[in-house]
């Protein structure tokens, strides 16, 4: 008798599970060339969210994004992450910078860095902590033959000022 009253419920996974592979189908051609854009919505969860510098929109569900900082928050939210992991872009200096965003170009690249304000994506090998303050910065050879790197800000703090 239960199996019979599962009937019903079988045939609506069904339903929904053809009609989420039919309108896929359908986005390939418009989501085709942005691959290197397109990551998981966060709120449906197909692979269709296509970002901009400051925000972002998911064509398999029609939500929207219009600041770098919420679709951040909500990528690390809907992967039950917080907040905090989000840090400051050594390129455009907004707290937009998330380690670990898989795109549709590149499924298996887990030790990616992406910034969801100006959409440049780093490896992990191209960023390291400054030795100064922890900010990540780009991997650089020290002028001064110093074993850390600096940002520009605390390099300047290091620096001798000069007597004029």
């Amino acid at each position: 008798m239960a199996a019979r009253e599962m009937v019903p419920v079988s045939d609506g996974v069904r339903n929904i599970s053809s009609f989420v592979t039919r309108r896929l189908n359908r986005l390939q051609g418009e989501l085709k060339g942005q691959e290197n854009l397109t990551l998981q919505c966060p709120d449906c969860e197909q692979m269709t969210l296509v970002v901009v510098p400051g925000g972002g929109f998911c064509h398999f569900c029609g939500a929207s994004w219009s600041s770098d900082e919420s679709i951040a928050c909500d990528y690390l939210e809907a992967r039950d992450e917080t907040e905090e992991l989000i840090q400051l872009c050594p390129q455009c200096d907004c707290y937009a910078l998330v380690e670990s965003v898989v795109f549709a170009d590149d499924p298996n690249a887990a030790d990616s860095l992406y910034c969801f304000g100006c959409t440049v994506r780093y490896t992990a090998g191209e960023l390291i902590s400054c030795a100064g303050c922890s900010r990540l910065w780009p991997i650089e050879a020290d002028d001064d033959g110093g074993a850390g790197t600096l940002c520009p800000e605390c390099r300047d703090q290091t620096q001798p000022e000069s007597v004029e």
